[in-house]
């Protein structure tokens, strides 16, 4: 079962590993108050949310570091879809530097929203407590 940080939607997810180092993961939710709506024209958005996810861990090695590969699309209905290509270098057990590139779409009413339709290129710097 999947849901939300603040339990807003729910659903299931569906995780495999397909090989040695690459996994599967399709996650599929429903916001549980029927959606966000605006309220001026009762537009619904945002009711229905689905993950798809490959992920492949040590794809290769710079030296002795291992380097992995996300790539995902995140598709909300009649909000956003946006896809994602991530690479992440473990420098060691608690550190990890990564790259991430996301390309949203907006869709529907927010089509022409500027904020919906920007692409980012972002460096992450990772520590794992």
């Amino acid at each position: 079962m999947s849901t939300q940080n603040d339990n807003s939607h729910l659903g299931f997810v569906f995780q495999a590993k397909l090989h040695k180092d690459l996994f599967f993961d399709y996650d599929y939710r429903e916001e549980t108050s029927n959606g966000a709506k605006i309220v001026r024209t009762g537009y619904v958005y945002g009711d229905k949310v689905t993950d798809v996810k490959l992920t492949k861990k040590n794809l290769f090695f710079l030296d002795v570091f291992p380097v992995h590969l996300k790539i995902a699309q995140t598709d909300v209905s009649n909000f956003r879809r946006s896809r994602v290509i991530k690479t992440t270098l473990d420098v060691n057990k608690k550190v990890d530097l990564a790259i991430k590139y996301v390309d949203n779409s907006g869709k529907s009413f927010f089509k022409n929203n500027v904020a919906q339709n920007r692409n980012y290129l972002v460096a992450e710097f990772g520590y794992k407590f």
